[in-house]
């Protein structure tokens, strides 16, 4: 059964000492032995610098960083982010409204991968620490009528095709989660393209997986 590992980098604030973006990504894998594998694989070659500890972007050397992005790049997966690249556009509604907002992208995201499986249910798997949004609101939301939910919510302000999802959502410790410390490291390098001017030493090697962005607001 495919399995959707949801993640994100930066964070939902519009304050000055918040992330200058936000992006959530995520990636589809065929079952969930596969990214167990890779991890596996990769912390048995570089343990020595690496250690035991949950992989984690912002806790990464650069060459690490660099090296499981590669590996992931070499997996037939596929890749789809939503991100904020310009806060200041954003409308005061949405900067009040941050569950909706980020039920929202992650809705966007989840429906790409989703609707590219059709006649195949998805597992969804999201980070069970991520800013403590209710998991009744998000299951409830992307699992049912996603599309009703915004034209409800936004009355029209926010784009969506009318879509149902064939997916059912779980939340986990990305500790125990291998997939989920891929799709960190996922989000990690289309953080640093778009915050780095489009810099593309990690994003690089990924870029022939990706198969939907949708980045907000409109320019």
């Amino acid at each position: 059964m495919p399995i959707i590992y949801v993640d994100e980098s930066g964070d939902l604030g519009f304050g000055t000492s918040s992330s200058p973006i936000f992006v959530i990504s995520a990636v589809v894998f065929a079952d969930s032995k596969t990214p167990t594998k890779l991890v596996k694989q990769f912390r048995a070659r570089r343990l020595s610098a690496i250690g035991r500890t949950e992989l984690k972007w912002n806790k990464s050397s650069e060459d690490i960083r660099e090296e499981l992005v590669r590996r992931v790049g070499k997996e037939d997966v596929d890749v789809g982010y939503a991100a904020i690249l310009w806060k200041n556009q954003v409308s005061d509604r949405l900067k009040n409204s941050k569950t909706p907002l980020y039920n929202y992208l992650c809705y966007q995201v989840i429906r790409w991968l989703a609707n590219r499986r059709r006649g195949h249910t998805c597992d969804v798997v999201l980070d069970r620490s991520k800013y403590g949004f209710a998991e009744t609101n998000i299951n409830r939301y992307v699992e049912s009528d996603g599309y009703k939910m915004v034209l409800t919510e936004w009355g029209g302000q926010l784009v969506l095709v009318p879509s149902h999802l064939n997916v059912k959502l779980e939340h986990k410790d990305s500790r125990e989660e291998a997939g989920l410390q891929i799709a960190d490291f996922v989000a990690g390098a289309i953080y640093h393209y778009w915050k780095n001017g489009k810099d593309d030493r990690y994003l690089r090697h990924i870029t022939h997986r990706i198969c939907g962005e949708y980045l907000f607001p409109r320019p």
